[in-house]
């Protein structure tokens, strides 16, 4: 079944990634007159002054407006995977395991998006009622994933997102996650998503994906082309089928999320294509009564960077 996760609020409960003042910019103080240029931290985000003699503007109040103080750059480094964002990472020292974990209350799903390393391990528990949920996965891509050319002669490839739906529901547990590098490489996962798995239908075939390209492409007067290789967002369109009986539930679903980011599972299985997996808000949906038992539902969601 296809299947959509409304996000949870998430707090950073523990993380082996501590705040800076090389990467993430002093921490704010309203008694020191900041310099422009310079980089400060405030409530897990980073700013950069716009101005000089800059002192008791605080960064969340004054960054935006024709007089900003401050230029909000994004989450520091621990907190990048809880921003609005997939591209943008919390990432490991060289060679060392990143570990986190998040609050795991009335959820029954995760997902970790733009993930990088060798294995990673994530337990679901409860401080009563111990472990929920424990497993280990290899995101290198098993051999059953290349042909035997490829195998041998091509780089080695890994999955980036996992996800697990249909887990036990604890009232109040944790989800804790180790991401273990690949030799010479950095651990790092771009964003971390908690909560329900509300199913919608089944997929069909004649599902939609693709992007939205961000990149500037220019050709001059005398056709030479530059490219500036920027951001892009995924895309779908998903066609599913479900009985008319599910469908005041999956309506009211589909309402709810309105202009709220969500992560969608275009594949009947957790494990199937994560090309169909997106990360992103509902652009439109729209039903087809077929027959007294069945409806057609067309989604379409776009995706966000």
């Amino acid at each position: 079944m296809a299947k959509v996760i409304k996000p949870n609020k998430l707090d950073l409960l523990e993380c082996s990634v501590a705040e800076s003042d090389d990467v993430d910019g002093v921490a704010w103080d309203e008694t020191t007159t900041y310099s422009q240029g310079q980089k400060v931290r405030y409530e897990h985000v980073s700013y950069e002054s716009l101005a000089n003699s800059n002192k008791a503007n605080k960064p969340s109040e004054t960054w935006s407006g024709t007089e900003a103080k401050w230029k909000k750059l994004g989450a520091t480094m621990p907190w990048r995977m809880l921003d609005d964002f997939v591209e943008t990472k919390t990432s490991g020292p060289e060679g060392q395991p990143l570990t986190f974990t998040v609050p795991f209350s009335r959820a029954t799903a995760f997902a970790l998006l733009n993930i990088e390393g060798a294995a990673v391990h994530v337990r679901v528990m409860d401080a009563d009622e111990g472990v929920f949920f424990e497993q280990t996965y290899s995101i290198i891509k098993d051999i059953g994933d290349f042909s035997l050319y490829s195998y041998n002669f091509d780089e080695m490839e890994a999955v980036d997102t996992l996800l697990a739906t249909d887990l036990p529901m604890p009232l109040s547990g944790t989800l804790a996650v180790e991401i273990y590098p690949g030799e010479g490489f950095a651990a790092s996962v771009g964003h971390v998503i908690v909560g329900r798995d509300r199913s919608l239908g089944g997929t069909l075939y004649d599902a939609e994906v693709g992007i939205t390209d961000y990149s500037k492409k220019e050709t001059d007067e005398f056709g030479i082309t530059t490219f500036v290789r920027r951001s892009y967002a995924k895309v779908a369109n998903l066609k599913l089928y479900l009985h008319p009986s599910q469908s005041d539930l999956v309506a009211a679903i589909l309402q709810d999320l309105r202009a709220t980011p969500a992560l969608w599972l275009g594949d009947n299985v957790d494990n199937g294509y994560t090309a169909l997996t997106v990360f992103g808000w509902v652009e439109d949906w729209r039903s087809v009564y077929s027959g007294p038992n069945e409806q057609q539902l067309s989604v379409e969601v776009q995706g966000l960077i």
